[in-house]
């Protein structure tokens, strides 16, 4: 199931026309409820609608081919082309309408302006409304009456997908368990609309099985993409056109999703009722039940002891779910107190070769490595104290920049077709910016030391076309522009993610060789390895 939000690139303005449409089919429809639930007259029961708004309004097409223009109940029924897309049959049908129609309608409006954006919606909603008529009443026979913006709705989305095809729509989508927030590429979500309509109305041309008009549907694509040509001309004109290989990021960022859909699934429907199976199964050898007197009578075997906690599974199914939750819980709090202790004690390790592997001095204040011989003392040697703590801090910021282009990386492949939900993208947005704070107020607290060591030219990254930057044009780059990026700028998500991954391989890069300069400095004071170490 997919419900557009809104497009990803901002639009400007606001849209006056969409949201009055809006507003005009909202109270429509609350005038429609209240007026069915003060009568009880059924106007056109054979068809469904239960007052005698819907008489008046509804497109009905044997009335409509049956009346005349030059009289005033003629009139009326023209009328209908127009009315019949501003009445809805349910909440249901009025919020779904106007969630498609507001996702896609503000680039349009934008694009045709207000005043031809309203004869487009207009427009559309007639020749939707004269095309259902006409295939009902001469094509297979059947009188019917069309209520609805499904028609101008789909011409909307027709038209987006004439001009802006690979623009990316944030979307609801709900696969099998879980509900995603992600970005489709207009092409793929209009297309996948087509469709299913088409599929749809052949299945059922008559709409007798689902009372949906998929030919209103299929007309309202058809002419949303003839009307946005007469109007604006053939162009595309999404900004994302010269974008290659998206079906590539496309595909990957698919299998990510399955991936994790399958986890789930396997972890509803396999491991958790495996867990509280098992569970039970262990509380039958501690606790004595109502349900014991199976083992009694039929004697204490495997096959009767799984009996007796099929049978407590069933009976005491709260209390199961209830206890599986409290052990899984302790298990995450263990876990997560696990990570924590690790995160704390990966701040003691050796600073020249990274080892866990410390002998702790008696008075607790400095160590000495086990692996590589290094003592701690030698960072209070006033003539390097300042060197060492470069060194410290260049490896922390080294280790903030990785992070963050782990985390990069991992989802800028996502952002092509369709990607993560919004709270992972802040989330990585936010280890982005962490990581930049570390990296400028490293450079800034060490400006004038970092200007004497940035001498050796720096080796380029492979797949870049940029000729090799010494250190130094690299150090000058990004102080005077940092890791900052306008996301007002970029085309969207996607495009900032590999922004952001452009640079903090640069700032990656320009650490290491820092780091290199420093060890290569400090090399000489080191201690060598103690002899059982050299031994070995």
């Amino acid at each position: 199931m997919f419900i557009p939000i809104s497009s990803e690139l901002r639009r400007e303005g606001v849209p006056y026309v969409s949201l009055s449409i809006v507003l005009l089919c909202t109270v429509i429809f609350v005038f429609e409820w209240i007026s069915a639930a003060l009568h009880s007259r059924y106007a056109l029961h054979d068809f469904g609608i239960y007052h005698a708004l819907f008489y008046d309004y509804a497109l009905d097409s044997k009335r409509f081919f049956q009346s005349s223009p030059f009289s005033f109940s003629g009139l009326r029924a023209y009328f209908t082309l127009i009315s019949h897309g501003f009445l809805h049959g349910g909440w249901f049908h009025l919020l779904f309408n106007m969630l498609f129609f507001f996702g896609f309608a503000g680039r349009i409006e934008k694009r045709l302006g207000h005043l031809r954006f309203a004869f487009f919606y207009l427009g559309s909603l007639a020749l939707c409304g004269l095309t259902v008529a006409f295939y009902h009443e001469h094509i297979i026979g059947q009188r019917t009456v069309l209520i609805g913006a499904s028609g101008a709705v789909s011409a909307v989305m027709g038209a987006f997908l004439v001009k802006f095809p690979h623009d990316r729509i944030h979307t609801i989508v709900w696969v099998i368990v879980r509900i995603w927030v992600m970005r489709l590429s207009a092409w793929f979500l209009v297309g996948f609309s087509i469709l299913s309509n088409l599929f749809s109305f052949l299945r059922d041309p008559g709409n007798q099985a689902s009372r949906v008009s998929f030919i209103a549907h299929l007309m309202g694509f058809a002419s949303g993409i003839v009307l946005i040509w007469a109007f604006t001309g053939f162009r595309i004109e999404s900004q994302a056109s010269k974008r290659k290989g998206q079906w590539k990021e496309g595909l990957r960022s698919f299998h990510s999703v399955l991936s994790t859909e399958a986890r789930a699934l396997l972890l509803l429907f396999v491991a958790a009722p495996l867990a509280a199976f098992s569970f039970v199964f262990a509380l039958t050898y501690l606790i004595k039940t109502r349900y014991h007197w199976i083992l009694w009578r039929y004697g204490d075997t495997f096959k009767t002891r799984m009996r007796l906690t099929y049978i407590l599974v069933l009976d005491y199914l709260p209390l199961v779910l209830l206890g599986l939750a409290l052990l899984a819980g302790g298990i995450f709090w263990w876990w997560r107190q696990r990570k924590l202790r690790q995160a704390f004690d990966e701040q003691q390790r050796c600073l020249w070769c990274q080892s866990e592997d410390l002998q702790m001095k008696e008075d607790e204040l400095g160590y000495t490595c086990r692996k590589c011989g290094f003592d701690s003392d030698i960072e209070q040697d006033p003539l390097h104290a300042a060197s060492f703590n470069m060194l410290r801090e260049a490896q922390i910021t080294l280790h903030f920049l990785r992070e963050a282009q782990l985390r990069v990386t991992s989802d800028e492949t996502q952002s092509a077709m369709f990607a993560l939900d919004d709270d992972r993208l802040k989330d990585t947005f936010g280890s982005f910016g962490e990581a930049y704070e570390v990296f400028r107020d490293y450079l800034q607290r060490y400006e004038s030391q970092l200007q004497q060591r940035l001498a050796l030219p720096l080796e380029t990254h492979e797949g870049e076309n940029q000729a090799a930057m010494t250190p130094q044009d690299l150090f000058s780059r990004m102080m005077q522009k940092g890791l900052q990026i306008d996301l007002a700028t970029s085309d969207g998500a996607g495009s900032y993610l590999r922004e952001q991954k452009k640079l903090l391989a640069d700032a990656i890069a320009l650490m290491e060789h820092i780091t290199q300069n420093l060890r290569s400095e400090l090399k000489p004071l080191v201690v060598a390895p103690p002899p059982a170490a050299a031994a070995l």
